[in-house]
């Protein structure tokens, strides 16, 4: 819990400075917000990523409890998963700590994230949600059709 908090402020410190010197550049910005995914029986919802193309995640200002937020660059990651998002510019992984933190639904990260648009004409959101501590794994792509972006 202690180890989420201290990444949470250190992640609002840092976006702070680049909500503000993006929005001096004009980029508009929005929270995001999951349409209804639960899941499945006997399953949870254990990874949230979400990739952004010609735009960036730019700040998170809820982490449900026991989970933690870590930022990524697409085109350093390695492995089949992240072969499609070779030219993505921002991601952002939402995992639970132990498992048992586990969630049945996205309503506790609705608006907790928030998105900056740097270049509208090649924009694009996509959140892959999994479980990988079940058994078998279970997951599933939203794309930005199914995302709502919110100011």
């Amino acid at each position: 819990m202690r180890v989420a908090i201290i990444i949470a402020l250190a992640i609002t410190l840092v976006t702070s400075g680049i909500v503000s010197s993006t929005s001096a550049r004009g980029q508009k910005t929005y929270n995001l917000y999951f349409p209804n995914v639960a899941a499945r029986p006997g399953h949870g919802i254990s990874v949230v990523r979400i990739v952004v193309t010609c735009g960036r995640v730019v700040g998170v200002s809820r982490i449900p409890d026991d989970w933690y937020v870590r930022t990524l660059r697409p085109a350093s990651e390695f492995g089949a998963e992240w072969a499609e998002f070779k030219f993505a510019d921002n991601a952002a992984e939402f995992a639970a700590g132990h498992g048992v933190t586990r969630l049945r639904n996205l309503k506790s990260l609705d608006g907790a994230i928030k998105v900056a648009v740097e270049d509208e004409s090649c924009f694009d959101i996509v959140a892959d949600i999994k479980d990988d501590m079940g058994d078998p794994e279970w997951n599933t792509r939203l794309q930005r059709a199914q995302l709502q972006l919110r100011k």
